[in-house]
């Protein structure tokens, strides 16, 4: 069945769009957020700039009360003859104060006019452009339970009172500003007062609100259903959160700034409440009466009062948006404006490829002969059609060389295959029955032949073995190995010392060895009646003996044969008990890797002989074959990289 191709020109066109789209895209985004972060910013610089000036005029009128008190009551306390010069001096510190002060007022301690009683509490204050008296204190206003008493009395300079409304006499939303009264012995007699209406911050705060609505053309918000539509709106609260202003006048004195912020999360909460506390200007976002805003904050010096502005969180949306839609609007039409253009010069740039891509069909179905089309480009495509015309003579060229490598490769792998073979035979695969010792060994090749070796044989009851394995690996490695083994028997038929073998089959090896290469090799002749092990070894893995536990062989560090030709070697010798195992084995045991290039090293080969011997598995072929599963399971499906090879005696 034949397959359908799609357009190459229309799928160049999609992906020349694709990056044009996603380049665009990029782009309009950094654009969009720049924009953003740049109004937002001065955003947050325009409102905290705009609480500031507030701040500023705040300040101005309390320091002038402070002011105006402090002068005061150095009058006053000049004046404390009598209850009557109080309320003169009261009435004449009053008059010039017409336009910043509501009234005046003291509070002095139990009994210090004893004709006065225990509450004594002066107040002059003015009224309809007339200034009145009158005795506050009683026992219905026990002002000694007031917490402004207590405060102001104990205050260094002065104490600022919570906004209230004085529903008594006044009816005016007003704070006092207290100081001590001393008397000419320095001691605090009372606290001396000056109330201050308040009325006028809502005039100066509700500018402001007007003024920060003005600023950006956005969305507004609704505070309430009697009030003016407004999307950013200021409040002024006290230290415990009470609204001193607020754009819904029946909230101002009775509900609460931080209630009104609760259902936002404990950490945004703890945040505001801790920063608005220490009197710290900034910004944070916050849920309020259950709208996400943006709430921004200062301290009025003098007091604890803080000036605060909300933004609902959507107002800043709206200009990112609006951007948004606009840069949406032009990449669409600059988008769909350059698909046509697009599309229309790569169909006619790519015509060419599809004639040749006719032509380069014929050639896969093996006619190397095909004709090519003749093109008049002198760019990349006539380039391809000539490229064609090479691959059609070097295929045909190939084709030729291939059968060739391809019968080549045959017979090479056949004699390799015969190689294996050779070398297999070469070393011991029957393994005798005798009735004091058992043996077993294997050897896995990591590529077609090796270069590890093993052998053994019995002669006047002493059992000759040894193993080793050649540096570097295929048919260089297999046909020292051999060598090497040849040797071994020769130089073993008549000699009793292992050292005595390992030096002439070192001299053997380094005559004519022109390429370096060398062999680890451990040779152990084992006296079967005596059990003493003659042993030497040079530079190979040291064997390791098993019996109630798993320890390595001590061996003397020697060179390899073959590496120097006069190094001298040394016999060692141990007493091997009965039931003692020898496991001998070359670096393709414990230098076996794992897909992470992790080796399967020596402690895990100690570690699953450990528990050979604890489940008396120490039989020479069950030990060989549980090894070669321990080392198969660690590496997995990687490739063998080094010849493996296990030896592995028992005396009985």
């Amino acid at each position: 069945m034949d397959k359908t191709y799609g357009s190459f020109s229309k799928r160049l066109t999609r992906s020349i769009m694709l990056v044009q789209l996603v380049t665009i895209i990029f782009v309009a985004l950094f654009v969009i957020l720049s924009a953003s972060i740049a109004l937002q910013t001065m955003t947050r610089g325009f409102f905290l700039s705009e609480l500031q000036v507030a701040n500023e005029s705040i300040e101005k009128r309390l320091n002038s009360v402070e002011v105006a008190t402090n002068i005061s009551v150095v009058d006053i306390m000049s004046q404390l003859g009598s209850p009557e010069t109080i309320y003169t001096s009261f009435e004449e510190e009053l008059k010039p104060n017409d336009k910043l002060i509501i009234g005046f007022a003291a509070a002095f301690e139990p009994y210090y006019f004893p004709n006065q009683g225990k509450w004594f509490e002066p107040y002059v204050y003015r009224q309809n452009g007339k200034i009145n008296r009158m005795q506050v204190g009683s026992e219905t206003h026990d002002y000694f339970n007031k917490e402004w008493y207590h405060k102001a009395l104990q205050a260094k300079k002065g104490y600022w009172s919570d906004p209230y409304f004085d529903d008594a006499v006044t009816q005016t939303l007003m704070c006092s500003y207290f100081v001590p009264i001393r008397d000419e012995n320095k001691q605090k007699i009372g606290v001396f007062g000056a109330d201050f209406s308040i009325e006028w911050l809502y005039d100066r705060l509700k500018k402001m609100d007007t003024l920060i609505n003005d600023y950006l053309p956005l969305v507004p918000v609704k505070t309430s259903e009697n009030d003016e539509n407004r999307w950013a709106y200021n409040l002024l609260i006290d230290g415990k959160g009470t609204f001193i202003y607020h754009p819904e006048k029946e909230r101002i004195l009775k509900d609460n700034f931080f209630e009104a912020i609760k259902e936002s999360s404990d950490t945004l909460y703890n945040q505001l409440t801790r920063s608005i506390a220490n009197g710290e200007k900034g910004y944070q976002e916050i849920k309020i009466d259950g709208q996400k805003c943006y709430i921004f904050h200062t301290s009025i010096k003098h007091t604890n009062w803080s000036n605060l502005i909300v933004v609902p969180k959507e107002g800043f949306l709206i200009p990112t948006i609006v951007i948004g839609v606009i840069l949406l609007a032009i990449i669409a039409t600059g988008l769909l404006a350059a698909y046509w253009i697009s599309r229309h010069s790569i169909r006619r740039a790519t015509k060419p490829l599809h004639m040749l891509a006719k032509s380069a069909d014929e050639v896969a179905k093996g006619n190397f002969q095909a004709p090519l089309p003749e093109l008049k480009h002198d760019d990349e495509i006539g380039l391809l059609r000539d490229s064609f015309g090479n691959m059609q003579q070097s295929l045909t060229q190939y084709i030729e060389q291939l059968k060739i490598t391809t019968a080549e490769k045959t017979v090479i792998e056949s004699e390799l295959n015969i190689g294996r073979k050779i070398q297999m035979s070469m070393v011991p695969n029957t393994f005798p029955e005798h009735p004091k010792f058992e043996i077993y060994g294997m050897m896995t090749p990591a590529k077609a032949v090796g270069g590890d070796l093993y052998d053994f044989f019995i002669q006047d009851q002493l059992l000759y073995f040894c193993i080793g394995d050649v540096s570097g690996k295929g048919v260089p490695a297999a046909l020292l190995m051999s060598v090497t083994r040849s040797l071994f028997r020769a130089y073993s038929n008549n000699e009793r010392m292992p050292n005595h073998i390992m030096s002439r089959m070192n001299k053997a090896l380094c005559e004519n060895n022109e390429q370096n290469m060398f062999v680890t090799l451990f040779i152990g002749i084992l006296d079967l009646s005596s059990g003493t092990l003659f042993y030497c070894n040079a530079g190979h893995e040291p064997p390791i003996l098993i019996h109630n536990e798993a320890q390595q062989l001590d061996v003397e560090p020697l060179l390899p044969v073959g590496a120097i030709d006069d190094t001298v070697y040394q016999m060692q010798t141990i007493y091997i008990q009965s039931d003692t195992t020898i496991l001998l084995y070359t670096d393709g045991l414990d230098e076996a890797m794992d897909a992470e290039n992790k080796q399967f090293g020596r402690k895990r080969i100690m570690e699953e002989l450990e528990a050979a011997i604890a489940e008396g598995q120490v039989a020479p072929q069950p030990l060989t074959e549980r090894m070669s599963r321990a080392v198969h399971e660690f590496v997995g499906d990687t490739e063998q990289s080094d010849d493996l090879t296990m030896l592995v005696i028992k005396r009985k």
